[in-house]
């Protein structure tokens, strides 16, 4: 083995270190990486109210954990020495994680949390013919989850597709390169909670370790959605990861599945309100932040021109004999005119 393998991983956004408590965990979108992240977080001593949302297009006020720039006291793997990123795996007494989730149900989650709920951050998506409905019935889910399934295996280089929450997650774990511990499975979280906390607890961090809730999908994936040719092409595309951990999951788990009861299919279409809501007030943001732009670079032009004018009212006081005391009135009037018009455009003051 090399002796500094993560550096293949270089300044991968989705690794976070935690030195002081020889942490290592590489998240996937989807898995349970936002309580995830909220507790590493935690461990790692970092200023949560660095975290709070600000105007951007969020709808959960814990999707704040996702900006990583935000982060800073738990660096990625290219930015903490050589010396300590070599020696980072289990053998030297590092917990190194992640967590892997069935790809059938963790597609139809990101597609129901990005498209069907009408997030804000994938609202540019909402004119392509395979955009989902506001749904009446669970037979229009199904048909509207089976035409972005169908854009996955006709199109899987589609900029859609490339998103982080719908490609597969071998690639992004990279187990051939990262030295885990153990990956876990996603059912298999009060495991991986109870494994932390040993581990925190042996680094000299003793506490009962939590976990947030994170509920962003009423609607759970039943047997009916993957009907057809759906199953098969997704499996087809998650190839790679049924390959690697085709062991941890059992289609009967979603057969098991209980269908959508009207509230459900209620409380989504409460959410869908919602989120619309938000992207109204986030376009009459963009639309205020515009109209403040154009309003300073008017304000700048105007600026520009009184500065002319002032100098030629200097260059007439310093002495062209044939310019007249008129002449310079003239001038003066033109800049202070133009002075007045640029304060109440600024002020908003009505003309005197």
């Amino acid at each position: 083995m090399a002796l500094d393998p993560l550096q293949a991983l270089g300044g991968t956004r989705r690794a976070y270190v935690v030195p002081e408590l020889k942490l290592l965990y590489i998240s996937v979108a989807k898995n349970a990486c936002t309580s995830i992240k909220w507790l590493l977080a935690e461990l790692a001593g970092e200023d949560l109210e660095r975290f709070r949302l600000g105007a951007g297009p969020f709808v959960s006020p814990d999707e704040g954990i996702h900006v990583r720039r935000r982060w800073q006291r738990t660096p990625k793997l290219n930015e903490i020495p050589v010396s300590l990123r070599s020696q980072i795996s289990p053998e030297n007494g590092w917990f190194v994680f992640g967590v892997v989730r069935d790809p059938r149900v963790r597609l139809f989650s990101a597609w129901e949390n990005k498209f069907l709920l009408r997030n804000p951050a994938y609202s540019k998506w909402r004119d392509e013919p395979w955009f989902p409905r506001v749904p009446a019935s669970p037979e229009e889910v199904a048909e509207d989850f089976a035409a972005f399934v169908d854009v996955l295996h006709k199109d899987p280089d589609a900029a859609v597709v490339q998103d982080a929450h719908f490609l597969p997650q071998s690639p992004f774990l990279a187990p051939d390169v990262v030295p885990y511990s153990r990956i876990y499975e996603i059912s298999e979280m009060k495991l991986l909670l109870r494994d932390l906390n040993a581990h925190v607890t042996e680094q000299g961090r003793p506490g009962d370790l939590q976990l947030r809730r994170s509920n962003d999908t009423p609607l759970k994936a039943t047997a009916r959605m993957f009907d057809g040719e759906v199953r098969g092409r997704i499996e087809e595309f998650y190839a790679e990861d049924f390959q690697r951990f085709g062991h941890l999951w059992d289609f009967a788990k979603i057969e098991a599945a209980k269908e959508w009861t009207r509230h459900d299919l209620d409380e989504l279409g409460s959410r869908i309100v919602l989120t619309e809501r938000i992207n109204e007030l986030l376009g009459l943001l963009a639309e205020s932040k515009q109209a403040l732009a154009e309003c300073r670079q008017t304000a700048a032009t105007k600026e520009e021109n009184i500065v002319r004018l002032r100098r030629q009212v200097r260059t007439l006081r310093q002495g062209k004999p044939r310019a007249t005391a008129s002449a310079r009135a003239r001038v003066r009037r033109s800049a202070k005119a133009m002075g007045g018009r640029l304060r109440r455009r600024v002020t908003g003051s009505p003309p005197a």
